[in-house]
């Protein structure tokens, strides 16, 4: 074999040592020194994992006061609210409600009101009828003022007056009835009246 020349050798040398030198390196982390490498990898990433690891548990203690401090004022706010509405709605529920009432016990005096002016029309027309057809049961006042204490109309007769009267039409019945409203604020004292002529067949 042809031996080769010193200075050949010598960088033949040279280069494996380096070759063995870079496969026998560890690949650098961002950050890390060339120096760093050979060094434990535990001794270089244990300070940030345990930086890590503090942070992680000291995030939550530190965030839940703050959460609960900017919790606060919502709820005081929510609450400050809710009840403002309720006192309005209060307020308002007593105003409304007398004049609620008023409304629906004058709509009730009101029907109550025609229904008794019906039944008045109905009564002096029965009462008239039975001036002719049967002079003897109604042929006076005070006898039409029995005649209508007996009839069961459902009207309240206290207090009215009865009027028997003969002109060209035939026997005429008048009636006039005191009413009183059962709502206050409305004119207590009317009076309902009704009138019917029956005509005489000779």
């Amino acid at each position: 074999m042809v031996g080769l020349p010193q200075h050949h050798r010598h960088h033949r040398r040279r280069g494996g040592l380096a070759v063995r030198r870079r496969q026998g390196r560890a690949p650098l982390c961002d950050g890390q020194r060339r120096g760093a490498a050979h060094l434990d990898p535990g001794l270089v990433l244990r300070p940030a994992r345990q930086r890590h690891r503090q942070l992680r548990r000291e995030a939550p203690v530190t965030a839940l006061p703050s959460a609960r401090r900017d919790r606060r004022p919502r709820l005081h706010a929510r609450l400050t609210r809710r009840l403002g509405q309720r006192g309005a709605v209060a307020v308002e529920y007593a105003i409304l409600l007398p004049v609620f009432l008023l409304f629906v016990l004058g709509a009730m005096d009101m029907g109550r009101l025609l229904w008794t002016q019906v039944s008045l029309d109905r009564f002096v027309q029965q009462a008239a009828r039975c001036a002719v057809v049967t002079p003897g049961t109604c042929g006076s006042s005070a006898q039409i003022e029995t005649f209508a204490t007996t009839t069961n109309y459902g009207l309240p007769f206290t207090g009215a007056a009865f009027a028997l009267t003969s002109p060209t039409c035939g026997r005429q019945v008048s009636v006039t009835l005191p009413y009183k409203f059962s709502a206050p604020l409305i004119s207590p004292d009317i009076s309902l009246s009704a009138s019917a002529c029956y005509p005489v067949i000779p």
